[in-house]
């Protein structure tokens, strides 16, 4: 027992044999009394290992390894090597609360060895069963990966502010608090499992073996017939959440649309009883747009009207405090309906980014305005992924003339430049862990440079000319992913978008950063992006005149 704490007193004798009446207060005595003890002598014990020479980290008799030592959340690529071996545990699938892993076979007190690091990691951090799962040292390392390198990885990576420390601090309460139902469990687990299995793929089998128990978990409340009315409702809907995001970290497409379709009609549900969950609303739609990025693939959630209609109230709550900002009039080559009313939705949007009211504050501090954003961000993704995906099929039909294939071929790339931009390095659409990315989105760069390469073909033509200006945008959007790092080497292999930008720039007559500033300004853009063309562009074209003199 912790020394000086208190003991919590439950009545359980043989008349109350039943633990579960008195889990909720157990589980709170623990979290106010027993975890942090336990955290000040792990501290003790790690700081007392140090002074062991040449001690070897082995694997204790369950086959689990020590605590992995978490590194600070802004780690540099310097420490992923070291992070990444740290996360190399065997996954130990029969570790359970029930068995008393300090007793042999035969009944005997086992012996353990003195080193002060046999304590950490030893495979049971709940020993009063407060959780219906076992939280072995696996599930107690998956956790502290979560908190530590993935919540910075998504909330504070490129876009922080008092907004987002709230939120990711809400993140971790949620899913802390979550642990309490046995299938979310094995979903919030799953889903931090699959991340780190990108970062170590020899964890993939255990995240996959969560995924398997936390499936099974809701099938068998479906399978009670647990109404959405009931008060068990959210159990179902925080289950298949989680595996929804488990399934799309996982790149199974198949499970994480039949789980995001399930998810979708929940909510509907909700929404039609006055009882919806916005915030987990968020979550899912971002992860929905996660998705659709992965495989190109159409959002499981309705963006044409359910989510429009869902966000409305919303919406007209946060125009009432926006400040009126004018906005550059849209080039001549968003020339379709649904890309110049969704290309002004996004200008404003990103025209708000960094904008200061009277006082001084953040127009994004607040919490209406920034729900105002996000949720337009989220649906203006998904409106382009439509857009792009019916003007691909339309582009597969015959006997299309050559101006209408110049103008599918020009709403495509339009769509996925749109898309690519705010995956791009300023903003949190495409977080990494230890420098591998959560999502892995790589498709569209290069369906767009695909795109780019085949309506090529028709430059002789009046109606590629007319999209001339939309290529150059096109190409500076792959040119700040490519420019991030600083460099300004012409390097046709790895920086593509960039040559192409250059030369085409230069056929066009647009030889200053000010040409093609106002250019950009026609589309999509905004002074705050990071890597901007007055960086580079001038320093690049004057050495692609040189070459070419």
């Amino acid at each position: 027992m912790p020394s000086g704490q208190s003991l919590l007193w439950v009545n359980h004798d043989a008349d109350n044999m039943k633990a579960l009446p008195h889990r909720h207060r157990v589980f709170t005595h623990v979290q106010k009394n027993y975890r942090p003890w336990k955290r000040r002598q792990e501290t003790k014990s790690l700081r007392a290992s140090a002074n062991v020479p040449g001690q070897a980290r082995s694997y204790n008799s369950d086959g689990h390894r020590g605590r992995y030592d978490a590194s600070p959340p802004e780690a540099d690529s310097s420490s992923s090597d070291q992070s990444s071996r740290s996360l190399d545990f065997p996954p130990n699938r029969n570790s359970s609360d029930d068995s008393d892993s300090s007793v042999s076979s035969n009944g005997s007190p086992k012996t353990w060895a003195t080193s002060p690091s046999t304590s950490i990691g030893k495979g049971n951090s709940d020993p009063f069963g407060a959780f219906p799962i076992p939280i072995t040292a696996d599930v107690n390392n998956l956790m502290t990966f979560y908190r530590d390198y993935i919540i910075p990885s998504i909330w504070f990576k490129n876009f922080k502010n008092k907004n987002t420390v709230v939120l990711a601090a809400r993140e971790w309460q949620y899913n802390a608090a979550h642990l309490e139902d046995e299938g979310t469990a094995y979903g919030i687990i799953a889903r931090h499992g699959m991340v780190a299995a990108s970062c170590s793929p020899a964890l993939r089998e255990q995240a996959e073996y969560y995924v398997g128990q936390s499936t099974e978990v809701l099938r068998k409340k479906i399978a009670q017939g647990r109404a959405l009315q009931a008060q068990s409702s959210t159990s179902v809907i925080d289950n298949a959440a989680m595996l929804f995001n488990a399934q799309t970290l996982a790149r199974n497409l198949a499970a994480a649309t039949a789980h995001g379709t399930f998810l979708a009609s929940l909510f509907k549900q909700q929404w039609a009883q006055g009882t919806l969950d916005y915030r987990l609303l968020m979550f899912e739609v971002y992860n929905d747009c996660q998705l659709t990025s992965i495989f190109l693939c159409p959002p499981v959630f309705d963006v044409d009207h359910w989510l429009p209609m869902v966000f409305d109230p919303i919406w007209k709550t946060a125009v009432q405090r926006l400040p009126h900002l004018a906005r550059a009039p849209l080039d001549p080559s968003v020339d379709s309906q649904e890309l110049q009313t969704w290309f002004r939705s996004r200008q404003e949007q990103l025209q708000i980014n960094g904008v200061k009211d009277g006082e001084g504050k953040l127009f994004l501090d607040v919490p209406v305005i920034m729900t105002w954003f996000l949720s337009k961000a989220y649906l203006f993704h998904g409106h382009m992924i439509n857009h792009y995906l019916r003007n691909k099929a339309q582009l597969r039909r015959e006997g299309l003339k050559p101006e209408v294939k110049d103008y599918l071929y020009a709403q495509q790339y339009m769509a996925l430049a749109a898309i690519y931009l705010t995956r791009g390095p300023n903003f949190n659409f495409n977080p990494t862990v230890l420098n591998v990315p959560m999502f892995d989105a790589s498709i569209i760069p290069r369906t767009l440079q695909t795109l780019l390469e085949e309506s090529e073909m028709s430059s002789k033509r009046d109606s590629w000319r007319r999209y001339a200006n939309a290529r150059l945008w096109a190409f500076y959007v792959g040119a700040l992913v490519e420019q991030a790092d600083g460099s300004t080497r012409l390097d046709s292999r790895q920086q593509w978008f960039t040559t192409h930008l250059v030369e085409l720039a230069a056929r066009l007559g647009v030889m200053s950063w000010h040409m093609l500033e106002s250019v950009l300004r026609g589309f999509l853009y905004s002074d705050i992006l990071t890597a901007q063309g007055s960086q580079w562009f001038e320093k690049l074209m004057a050495a692609f005149c040189n070459v070419e003199s």
